[in-house]
């Protein structure tokens, strides 16, 4: 943590919440501001990866958190969310949708820098050129960019995000500018490029590793595949079975990328066995989320912000909501059933 204040000076409101964070013991009722924030500036995407609930081509009506209405954030929105919790240290913008489809996505990043936040950033990095790139690395406040390639070759990758393949290659000359701009500038930011390990892509863990290893990066992610409960056809199947199997396959995956001593960090995907299941989600305990029309949320994974969960209202405490000290009360209890996707979450294993 104090690594983190060297790189990224804070305010000492700042520094106070987050030391009562880290001090705090969990509770339904929370004595501190969030940590994070999780900011859905824009719903659209210039992709239709086939594993993603809100842009697949593929059928999602049984996926039961799909996004309500989609939207585009206002900057005033995200000035106000701003103004609400200058406590906060770190912001992010992800999950499924493409940021800089945001016509404020500059605005915005300009933003969160006066107010010292620390920023996450989770994109394709199609629409990215060296122009937008040498912002982003002018920018001291960034400290991730996590880049989404998910295949190593033009034909997978076609597959995968349903685009023209050549689009690959746009993505990977970008990922080498990034690479090459944070060296230019001395930027602070970890470059991450990640993956979703699907039952078609287990076999290709090891030359999806290698080929982005090439690339000089910080960080090379291999995500569990999320169960979103997309119906696709038989051989488009995005699902991991078999636990079993699974996990020896990883198990060898990981000794022959061992064997490589890769300059990158590595994280691969684990099995996931029911019996290992463990409350230790820590999502409704530091982060809240926001979208374009003052829905609220906390879960990064699944559960779209949501008018169930309670609108922003700017008197009210919504940290501290019934929704979320319902949810804490679940991650606190130790027999209370949860809800199915967390039973199912890389987050609680």
């Amino acid at each position: 943590m104090i690594n983190t204040y060297r790189k990224f000076p804070f305010s000492l409101l700042q520094i106070k919440n987050r030391i009562l964070y880290h001090f705090s013991k969990k509770s339904i009722i929370l004595n501190y501001r969030p940590i994070w924030l999780l900011i859905y500036v824009c719903d659209a995407c210039n992709l239709k990866c086939k594993m993603c609930p809100t842009h697949t081509v593929s059928d999602v009506s049984a996926f039961d958190f799909q996004k309500e209405k989609i939207g585009l954030m206002k900057l005033e929105t995200f000035k106000l969310i701003l103004e609400k919790f200058p406590e906060s240290t770190l912001m992010m913008l992800a999950w499924v949708w493409e940021p800089l489809l945001s016509p404020y996505f500059f605005d915005m990043i300009e933003l969160w820098a006066k107010h010292k936040k620390m920023m996450n950033l989770v994109t394709n990095w199609v629409l990215f050129d060296r122009e937008k790139i040498e912002k982003i690395c002018q920018n001291k406040r960034f400290n991730q960019i996590s880049v989404s390639l998910n295949a190593s070759n033009e034909k997978d990758y076609e597959k995968i995000c349903n685009i023209d393949g050549k689009t690959f290659y746009k993505v990977v000359e970008n990922i080498k500018c990034l690479v090459e701009c944070k060296k230019i500038y001395q930027s602070n930011v970890q470059i991450a490029v990640s993956a979703v390990c699907s039952e078609q892509f287990i076999d290709k863990v090891v030359d999806f590793v290698k080929f982005v290893s090439d690339l000089w990066v910080d960080r090379i992610d291999v995500h569990n595949y999320i169960d979103f409960s997309i119906i696709e056809k038989e051989e488009q199947r995005t699902s991991i079975s078999g636990v079993k199997t699974i996990k020896q396959k990883l198990n060898e995956i990981e000794q022959i990328i061992k064997s490589y001593n890769f300059s990158s960090i590595i994280n691969l995907p684990i099995a996931i066995e029911q019996e290992n299941f463990e409350k230790r989600c820590e999502w409704y305990f530091k982060n809240l989320s926001f979208d374009a029309y003052w829905n609220i949320g906390s879960c990064w994974r699944v559960m779209n912000p949501s008018s169930k969960y309670w609108l922003i209202h700017w008197d009210d405490d919504v940290r501290n909501n019934k929704y979320m000290q319902y949810m804490r009360k679940l991650f606190l209890t130790k027999d209370v059933k949860m809800p199915w996707c967390c039973t199912k979450c890389i987050e609680n294993f």
